[in-house]
């Protein structure tokens, strides 16, 4: 992981950018912002150290959904795909914990999501799906033991 300060008022990821990482906070408190149309934007989270974000560019090569901007000075840890990789390389299991993870943010978030009318299981098994592809991971066998054994 890179560690990096990011100065008050600064955009740490844009919505609709490119981006292949994901941000952990350790210091500092960040606000998340979605564009719902050209003059109107919503805040649909504080984000505050031990908080995650930029987690669906990462782990599917999705343009980022929403902008992330500090709010204070901030301390955050950027892990890209190239630290991911051989993890999920040697657990494949954990791309099922990270879908399961991800669709409950995104049901939440429903509103901004192209998903929207998947359920909670469905949206789950589409992200496990987009993970494994986007790692070349294959697995479709495991899939359904995977999702199983993260609800026990």
């Amino acid at each position: 992981m890179d560690q990096r300060l990011i100065k008050k008022a600064e955009d740490v990821v844009l919505q609709g950018q490119s981006g292949e990482s994901l941000f952990i906070v350790k210091e500092g408190l960040l606000q998340v912002n979605i564009a719902i149309d050209n003059d109107q934007t919503i805040n649909v989270a504080h984000l505050v150290p031990g908080s995650f974000f930029g987690e669906m560019s990462l782990l599917t090569g999705d343009p980022r959904n929403a902008t992330v901007t500090t709010q204070v000075d901030s301390l955050i840890y950027e892990v890209t795909k190239r630290d991911l990789e051989p993890i999920l390389r040697g657990r494949p299991e954990i791309a099922a914990i990270l879908s399961e993870s991800i669709a409950e943010r995104q049901s939440r978030n429903q509103h901004q999501s192209e998903n929207a009318m998947l359920g909670e299981e469905e949206l789950e098994a589409s992200l496990l799906r987009r993970i494994r592809a986007f790692f070349s991971l294959g697995g479709e066998s495991l899939e359904a033991s995977s999702l199983g054994a993260t609800r026990q």
